[in-house]
């Protein structure tokens, strides 16, 4: 780390302390959370999603989504994605947090599933 002391005019009491922002990382984990140097330096390290790459981006938005993820289960939301038991771009499973399992069929021009069968 190379922070560097930033002295008053007369050179006899210290000012302020320079944080590199390459050195951001390293200090974050002892700086409140709350505090405006802590807002400062994520808005100034952070990178836009648009310049991550692909397993960035995934890295990024993984605690997001689990939380979302999190808040569906709570609400008693099923979980929907396909999988080899699907068999058309229309065709999807509905997990709910009670494990049952449907394979149902979208229709997307009234926004309405059809089950097919229960897994």
């Amino acid at each position: 780390m190379s922070l560097q002391i930033i002295m008053s005019e007369n050179g006899e009491r210290a000012e302020g302390v320079l944080i590199p922002v390459k050195d951001w990382k390293t200090l974050e984990p002892f700086v409140d959370k709350e505090s405006e140097l802590y807002s400062l330096m994520e808005r100034l390290t952070k990178k836009p999603p648009f310049e991550m790459s692909e397993e960035e981006l995934r890295d990024h938005l993984k605690s997001t989504a689990e939380q979302a993820k999190q808040k569906a289960q709570d609400m008693g939301l099923p979980e929907i994605y396909q999988s080899q038991d699907c068999h058309g771009f229309d065709q999807f499973i509905r997990e709910y947090p009670d494990g049952r399992k449907e394979l149902v069929s979208l229709d997307i021009t009234n926004r309405t599933f059809t089950i097919l069968k229960t897994l």
